[in-house]
């Protein structure tokens, strides 16, 4: 067996720790479970795909795994990079760069023009 120290920066040690991880992880049972769920028994009663219960579930079903999905990466991004005798220290550059914000924001105005366009 192998140990392997993983470095996070002060913000994700902060969320990993805080009370926020326990809201995520009842996000993501709602995300696996009962949104699902609830678009199926929106479809069987006739909601329209614009009808935002339906674009809110959705919404849970992407958006919540997203978190964990940045999470995992930051963790085999170090791993990757791991020697057989320690891990090194992978450089995070600022702590908020255009690039690891570019794809949240584009995520962003997407759901937002899509529910402009689709909305009666």
């Amino acid at each position: 067996m192998v140990n392997m120290r993983i470095e996070l920066s002060e913000g994700w040690l902060k969320f990993v720790r805080s009370q926020a991880m326990v809201f995520m992880t009842a996000l993501t049972c709602l995300s696996l479970t009962f949104a699902p769920m609830a678009l199926f028994r929106l479809g069987k009663a006739g909601a329209d795909y614009r009808d935002p219960r339906v674009i809110a579930c959705f919404a849970v079903i992407v958006l919540v795994p997203l978190v964990y999905v940045r999470l995992a990466t930051l963790f085999i991004k170090q791993l990757r990079v791991a020697s057989h005798d320690s891990i090194q220290s992978v450089s995070q550059g600022s702590p908020v760069s255009v690039g690891s914000l570019l794809p949240w924001v584009l995520l962003i105005v997407g759901a937002v023009a899509l529910y402009v366009l689709l909305k009666p």
